[in-house]
């Protein structure tokens, strides 16, 4: 049964014990600490380069951590090699076997083999079932359309047993016979009580997937939270970035306020808060400015549309600044 982690319980499934991992000069991932519970689904969210893959992969045991340990039902598995860990991990590019059937593909993955008649069989078509292959059972993965192939990677994961399933990015990609195939992905953990981690590649997607998401910036656990939660308190500019969300004001020589496109509009001086421009850097759809407010000096920064606001941005220009009605959510003020 699928349930969340309660302070009764005695430990988390899995438990992140300050995960550090080094890349040349660059830190990979720097001292990541969280909990996920069993039953749960938990997303990782960030830009690229956030670490979220390397994360994947350290718990997967395909690459070790230089520092910190990786606790599974309490037991350190941090050196623990790959084919040992009760943990299945589906990626985008995963590779199957050429001379194999579906159905031999995935009766290789079962802890035991047998014959396809008995046990092994019933076992076999149950996860084809499972994930729609079953009219497939006698193809060659070769033959397959991609999206059917990432169901038999899936299928051939869930052989095993896991305790634990790891989905990397891309995994979810568009699938014609699953519209939502990230969100069926979601049934299926339901329905076998797994334990889930999954690398969310946009915001929407992590927000509608799981039941809690952890933002990673720059290789750290900026914040965790359901979303509900980082929607409504966001702990600074970064996380309110990734996650959609107007950020708090903070305190500070560093402090400022992050606004989201959709909130703001570049008007005349006259007509609205009269800002210096500091930076501006063009995002397609949005520019990204770096402001001060001229009643206070206060610093801003904020994302505004592109279209229509030609040369006003360079830098040392003055602009105007004009919350749009509904545009701050959760109480923000700017003044």
């Amino acid at each position: 049964m699928h349930r969340l982690m309660t302070e009764h319980d005695a430990m988390p499934l899995l438990r992140l014990d300050a995960i550090s991992r080094r890349a040349l000069t660059r830190r990979l991932l720097d001292r990541v600490t969280l909990e996920v519970a069993e039953g749960e689904c938990l997303a990782l969210l960030g830009a690229e380069g956030s670490g979220r893959a390397s994360l994947l992969r350290v718990i997967a045991g395909l690459e070790e951590p230089d520092e910190g340990r990786i606790l599974l039902d309490g037991r350190d598995i941090t050196r623990l090699p790959a084919r040992r860990r009760p943990i299945a991990h589906v990626f985008q590019h995963d590779p199957l076997f050429g001379h194999a059937t579906v159905f031999d593909t995935v009766a290789a993955a079962l802890p035991e083999a047998g014959d396809g008649d008995g046990p092994t069989g019933a076992r076999v078509h149950g996860l084809l079932g499972l994930v729609g292959l079953a009219a497939d059972a006698g193809s060659m993965p070769a033959m397959l359309p991609a999206g059917k192939r990432r169901r038999l990677t899936l299928a051939r994961a869930l052989a095993s047993g896991p305790r634990l399933l790891l989905v990397g990015a891309g995994f979810g990609q568009a699938d014609p016979d699953r519209p939502a195939p990230r969100r069926w992905l979601r049934d299926v953990q339901r329905r076998l009580g797994l334990t889930m981690v999954v690398v969310a590649q946009a915001a929407e997607e992590a927000m509608a997937l799981a039941d809690r998401v952890a933002v990673l910036v720059e290789g750290r656990v900026a914040q965790i939270g359901t979303p509900a939660e980082l929607t409504r308190s966001p702990v600074n500019a970064a996380v309110a970035r990734l996650v959609g969300a107007p950020a708090p004001v903070q305190a500070g020589a560093e402090g400022g306020l992050w606004l989201p496109a959709e909130a703001l509009e570049v008007v005349a001086p006259g007509l609205g808060m009269p800002a210096r421009v500091l930076g501006a850097t063009m995002l397609g759809a949005t520019v990204r400015l770096d402001l001060e407010l001229l009643a206070d000096g206060r610093q801003l920064e904020a994302e505004v549309p592109s279209f229509g606001i030609g040369g006003a941005l360079s830098p040392g220009s003055i602009i105007g600044l004009r919350v749009r009605e509904g545009g701050l959510r959760g109480g923000a003020m700017v003044n």
